[in-house]
C-alpha cells in the first residue's frame, strides 16, 4: 500500500469479494452494450473493433480517503484505423441506447466473447453460439398461427384443417436450420436466399468440430459469422 501527498491510497490487486461482485456486474451490463455498438457502427465496407484501452478501481474508504486499487498486465498488438463522421457517430450511439436493452442476453453474452477472441476456432464457436441462441429465442416468439394463416390466405384450395396441420408441424419444428428457415420466412424478412444457405454451411461446419470431424472451421468462417448474427441481432 502507498500513501500520497494528497493523502489518497493506492493498493495492488486487493479486495478480491468487491473484484468479485464489479465482475459479476459487467458480465450482466457490458455485453449487450458491447454488442449493440458494433452492430450499430460495422458497415459493408468498415469493420468495427472495440478495444479496451483502460480498466481500474476506485473508491473511498470510511475516512473519506480516496483509494485506487492497480494491477499491471501486458499485451502488445497493432492496428490502422479510420476516421469516423461524428454525426454518424452520434447517431449510431442512440441506437445503442435503445436497443442494447433489448437485446437477447445470451445471444449478446456470445456475441461479445467472440469480439473478444483471438483464436478463430473460439471466435466461430462463440459467433454461431450466438446465432443459434437467437434463432431457438425468436422462434419460440413467432406467432405461428398467424404466420401460417396469411400464408395459406393466399392458396384458395387450402382448408382450416390444413392450416392447423401447418401450424402444429411449424410448432414442433426442433431441427436448428429448420427454425432458423422458419424465423426467415416470418420475422426476418430481408434475409436472402444466400444467407440462409451460408447458416446452413455455418452449421455443418460446427456439427464437424462438434462430432470430431474437424477440429478448425474452414478459413473465414469466423468473420461469416459474425456478419451473420450481427444481421440478425441488430433489429
Amino acid at each position: 500500500m502507498q500513501r500520497h501527498e494528497d493523502g489518497s491510497l493506492t493498493t495492488y490487486d486487493s479486495f478480491p469479494e468487491a473484484r468479485a461482485a464489479m465482475r459479476a456486474l459487467e458480465q450482466r451490463v457490458i455485453p449487450p452494450i458491447l454488442t449493440a455498438m458494433t452492430c450499430a457502427l460495422n458497415k459493408p465496407d468498415l469493420f468495427v473493433a472495440l478495444k479496451k484501452l483502460e480498466r481500474g478501481s476506485s473508491g473511498r474508504c470510511v475516512d473519506g480517503t480516496h483509494l485506487h486499487d492497480i494491477r499491471f498486465e501486458g499485451k502488445a498488438e497493432a492496428y490502422v484505423s479510420r476516421p469516423f463522421d461524428e454525426d454518424a457517430l452520434r447517431n449510431a450511439l442512440t441506437d445503442v441506447t435503445l436497443k442494447a436493452s433489448q437485446m437477447n442476453p445470451k445471444s449478446a453474452k456470445f456475441f461479445s466473447l467472440g469480439l473478444g477472441e483471438v483464436d478463430e476456432l473460439k471466435r466461430f464457436l462463440n459467433f454461431f453460439l450466438a446465432l443459434e441462441i437467437h434463432t431457438h429465442a425468436v422462434f419460440a416468439r413467432i406467432d405461428h398461427r398467424l404466420h401460417v394463416t396469411s400464408l395459406t390466405s393466399a392458396v384458395p384450395s387450402a382448408s382450416a384443417v390444413t392450416s392447423s396441420m401447418l401450424q402444429t408441424k411449424m410448432e414442433a419444428l426442433t431441427n436448428l436450420f429448420d427454425r432458423f428457415v422458419w424465423c426467415a420466412a416470418c420475422v426476418w424478412t430481408d434475409l436472402t436466399e444466400s444467407d440462409v444457405s451460408h447458416f446452413l454451411e455455418l452449421k455443418k461446419a460446427r456439427d464437424d468440430i462438434a462430432h470430431g470431424r474437424a477440429s478448425e472451421p474452414p478459413a473465414g468462417f469466423a468473420r461469416s459469422a459474425q456478419l451473420l448474427a450481427h444481421k440478425i441481432l441488430w433489429r
